[in-house]
């Protein structure tokens, strides 16, 4: 009778050297591809439109909801500045790679609203421009610097 499953695999060799030296590069290249391709199905357009090359100046807030279109969401890897100039985005450092910073101003923001969701409420902006449609969920504590700075944005439900 043969052995077990277990058996067959614990008599496996070790893995060879070089496997420890290619897969750091195979999934750093992996990870590069998918943080590009997932960057020009919507926040390439953006950036196109209206790239940021320094932050604001102001408090930054989590945006746990970032949503270009139907297909393209970013949960929980994007942070946001409410400004005077408008809204800046960016994404956390393992997720920057072709996702270059934005300021959208507020002439661009159609609508900003009380919103809740499955465990997360905030405040929900909306963008429809050229660059197409985005929608950005900011944390509840963004709510008095939204108030602040775009007060005319703000809907009821």
């Amino acid at each position: 009778m043969k052995g077990s499953a277990f058996d067959i695999l614990m008599a496996q060799q070790d893995p060879p050297p070089w496997l420890f030296v290619l897969f750091p590069i195979i999934f750093v290249g992996m990870w590069t591809f998918v943080c590009f391709v997932i960057s020009r199905l919507g926040w390439h357009r953006f950036a196109m439109v209206y790239r940021c090359h320094q932050p604001p100046s102001g408090s930054t807030y989590g945006v746990p909801l970032v949503r270009f279109g139907p297909f393209t969401r970013y949960n929980n890897v994007v942070r946001g500045i409410p400004c005077e100039s408008g809204i800046y985005l960016r994404n956390l450092f393992f997720f920057r790679a072709f996702h270059p910073p934005i300021l959208i101003p507020w002439t661009s923001v159609t609508s900003i609203r009380k919103a809740s969701g499955f465990l997360v409420s905030g405040y929900e902006i909306r963008v429809e421009d050229t660059a197409g449609t985005l929608i950005a969920r900011f944390r509840d504590s963004a709510g008095p610097a939204l108030q602040q700075l775009a007060p005319h944005l703000i809907t009821a439900h």
